[in-house]
């Protein structure tokens, strides 16, 4: 695990022709954790895992992301563990998660706390709420739930 504590620590893994930051050594992807509120405006990260308080990308596509809250336009990840996570699209396996509220969701089991929310689609095996009374919704369409990914 390679760990990051400011913006200037991870600008040598910056590619400004892909307009990426690419977290390789050695030509393998590297764990991740930034110590610091990780905001990348119009970049895009890639990392074997992601651990962070807070995450703002446009793409981020890793094996496992570890964060507080995520905002991003693209999730590709195999595991998401967050507290809530604010995207465009995510493809994921699993998510565990307070509330997501994206445009397209793909994932195998999601685990959130209170609100799923989709606007166009929502294909999971499986979306299980703890709270009592939580809520799972897409507008745009009928959510699709038991369906393997």
């Amino acid at each position: 695990m390679k760990e990051f504590n400011s913006m200037e620590e991870i600008e040598k893994y910056y590619n400004e022709e892909l307009n990426t930051y690419i977290f390789k050594e050695n030509d393998k992807y590297i764990d991740v954790n930034f110590n610091f509120d990780l905001i990348i405006k119009g970049k895009n990260i890639h990392a074997k895992n992601i651990n962070a308080r807070d995450i703002k990308a446009w793409d981020i596509d890793a094996r496992g992301i570890y964060a507080g809250d995520i905002d991003a336009y693209n999730i590709n990840a195999g595991n998401i563990d967050a507290r809530n996570i604010d995207a465009w699209d995510i493809y994921a396996m699993d998510i565990y998660v307070m509330d997501i509220n994206a445009y397209n969701i793909n994932a195998n089991d999601i685990s959130f706390y209170a609100v799923l929310l989709a606007y166009e689609t929502l294909k999971c095996n499986s979306a299980t709420g703890t709270r009592k009374n939580a809520k799972i919704i897409c507008l745009d369409s009928e959510p699709i739930i038991g369906v393997e990914h």
